[in-house]
């Protein structure tokens, strides 16, 4: 199965999540690329395209609300138009 990653890009032409991965260090940036060749080399099996809504370094147990909304926001962006 051909698998395609695709950022999230907002009605400016913005991809806030191309430029978030672009400004973090080295390390944490391979590890998210790692787990994008996984998911080109395996999918996900749900059929579905796969968008990078948001990003950020997590950095306790629990995702900030604030996080989760912008992924929320984003997404019904992408399924509304």
């Amino acid at each position: 199965m051909s698998w395609q990653i695709n950022y999230y890009f907002t009605s400016n032409g913005k991809a806030p999540v191309k430029e978030w991965l672009d400004s973090i260090g080295n390390e944490p940036k391979a590890e998210i690329f790692r787990i994008f060749e996984l998911l080109c080399k395996y999918g996900t099996e749900l059929g579905l395209p796969f968008v990078m809504l948001h990003g950020f370094q997590k950095k306790t147990r629990t995702t900030p609300r604030k996080e989760i909304e912008i992924a929320q926001k984003r997404m019904k962006e992408i399924q509304h138009g």
